[in-house]
């Protein structure tokens, strides 16, 4: 009975997921991303916080410039009350060094999360640099806002819609307008994030045969991991998890600094494409698709202590 609970439940939350990644998110669900000096931010652990910003820049946007001049200035006004303010770059193809490089130059002191696998930026539908979105941990990481930090300039001045989706949060108050559309900015490339192609990703053929190589040293009768990759039911079962420590980057446990150049030994970590693979599969449905289980026989238990 409990075997069958845990399934029902997992394919409520597979259906949860199914929706949430087809369009704007409501809810932001947790992820962990490492900044442009490679300091590790978890969006959970900040949940004490009346709210959390976000701006999508890139090294090479002009108008990231001045967007980041923009939030600085209220960054510094509401540091007393204890807003979070972050950057988050969704290119793939530019290195921290570079991010690092263009914050340099700007002269500005901002933590930029970096997606290089860009399922952040998927889930959080990001389009162009200098949107800014609003996290309220105060209603389980509700998106309270969601557009430029200020309105363009017109006979009466800037509006100042951050500035006002805050005020709101800071006294315990709704947002009045939660989303405002950005006439300006250069746009976010996202190319893996079209879901009707997800759909397609298979279980037999992409995703097992990754689970397998990366995470078959662990998850296996005999393994130090607490659940063993022992066929597609066990799988789909987890799956919501599986998500989750995809997203905060917490499995495999492998985190030497790719930055920089060379070979590391026993190197386990699920590259971006594997990452996207998994979690698009699991945010599809985990469909069991056709082919046989590779998992039925993939894996000997291990016979000892491996080490």
């Amino acid at each position: 009975m409990r075997k069958i609970f845990a399934f029902t439940a997992s394919a409520f939350a597979l259906s949860a997921l199914t929706l949430s990644a087809e369009a704007s998110p409501t809810y932001v669900d947790n992820f962990r991303l490492v900044d442009h000096e490679r300091v590790s931010h978890e969006l959970y652990y900040y949940q004490d916080a009346p709210a959390i910003v976000l701006m999508t820049v890139t090294a090479d946007s002009d108008f990231s410039v001045r967007a980041i001049e923009a939030l600085a200035d209220l960054r510094d006004e509401y540091a007393a009350e204890g807003v979070r303010f972050y950057l988050i770059n969704p290119d793939a193809t530019e290195t921290r060094t570079e991010m690092s490089d263009a914050m340099a130059a700007v002269g500005v002191d901002m933590p930029v999360l970096m997606d290089a696998r860009q399922l952040v930026s998927e889930s959080l539908a990001l389009e162009t640099t200098g949107e800014v979105l609003v996290i309220n941990p105060r209603t389980g990481f509700q998106l309270a806002y969601r557009g430029p930090v200020n309105g363009q300039v017109d006979g009466r001045g800037r509006t100042p819609y951050l500035a006002n989706a805050l005020d709101a949060l800071i006294a315990g108050e709704n947002v009045e307008m939660a989303s405002v559309d950005m006439r300006r900015g250069d746009s976010v490339v996202l190319p893996h994030a079209n879901t009707s192609l997800h759909q397609s990703i298979s279980y037999a053929e992409d995703v097992a045969p990754i689970l397998v190589e990366r995470c078959g040293g662990c998850h296996v009768a005999g393994g130090i991991a607490p659940w063993e990759l022992a066929d597609y039911e066990t799988i789909q079962g987890w799956a919501p998890m599986i998500r989750e420590v995809i997203r905060t980057d917490r499995m495999p446990p492998y985190f030497p600094d790719f930055d920089h150049a060379g070979t590391f030994y026993n190197e386990n970590e699920l590259s971006p494409e594997e990452a996207r693979t998994i979690v698009h599969w699991i945010e599809a449905g985990a469909p069991r698709g056709e082919g046989e289980d590779p998992l039925l026989d993939a894996l000997e238990p291990l016979p000892e202590w491996p080490l």
